[in-house]
């Protein structure tokens, strides 16, 4: 019986606790690789972890399905955490967009020169001008195979009007830093309209190319149940 984690949609970093920075991930896809094991391998599946940004799109299977929603990266790299030490886990899909930096001071500008002030309520809208500094976020997907070196890992990788050569370069260097089995790679300028290129890349030199979400979740799901069946 597999037990499967995928994190989908997008994380939100605070800047006070009214506004924030995210991004515009939705989710869907994240959602329709869920529904694509569970329409597809229910029986053999004991439980489905899916962790979410608030507000993206769920999965329309509830059965096995445990949800979990998060905010910033540091949360999402906790539950993560958490899961893979709880069980075994088979299967991680991380879809999620992943903001790589979080808010770590605000300024208000003072005259010529900068002060910071306190960002735990709502900074007031007086305020003229404000500088906020940003601070890295930690990697989530290269804590996943140190937690859980045996789990098939899918990571992604979205960039924007490049060519394909560069995504497949950038793609594969995700894979190789993180020890990914696959990697999804897709270009901004290719999603839209419905559809959804992407070429999925595995440890193995494969590439598949697929045209929209559903064939991708088709493609994803196949991919990593075969993995686990070659190690068997």
């Amino acid at each position: 019986m597999y037990r499967i984690i995928i994190t989908a949609g997008g994380s939100k970093e605070a800047i006070d606790n009214v506004r924030a920075i995210t991004n515009a991930a939705t989710g869907t896809l994240g959602s329709k690789i869920a529904d694509e094991f569970l329409n597809s391998y229910s029986e053999d599946i004991e439980e489905l972890i899916y962790i979410y940004g608030v507000g993206s799109k769920l999965p329309v299977h509830e059965a096995k399905v445990r949800r979990v929603p998060v905010e910033s990266a540091v949360d999402l790299l906790d539950t993560i955490q958490r899961e893979l030490k709880l069980s075994k886990t088979d299967i991680v899909i991380h879809s999620m967009a992943v903001s790589d930096y979080k808010v770590d001071r605000v300024l208000e500008k003072q005259g010529d020169a900068y002060k910071e002030i306190d960002n735990s309520t709502k900074i007031s809208s007086d305020i003229e001008e404000l500088a906020v500094i940003l601070k890295k976020n930690p990697k989530v997907i290269k804590s996943i195979k140190e937690c859980a070196p045996r789990t098939v890992l899918v990571g992604f990788k979205l960039l924007s009007n490049v060519s394909e050569k560069e995504l497949l370069s950038v793609a594969k260097r995700l894979m190789d830093k993180n020890n990914c089995d696959f990697v999804l790679a897709n270009d901004l300028k290719d999603i839209k309209d419905g559809k959804h290129k992407g070429y999925l890349i595995s440890k193995t030199g494969r590439k598949e190319t697929f045209f929209d979400k559903n064939e991708i979740a088709k493609g994803i799901v196949k991919n990593c149940i075969d993995e686990l069946g070659s190690r068997k």
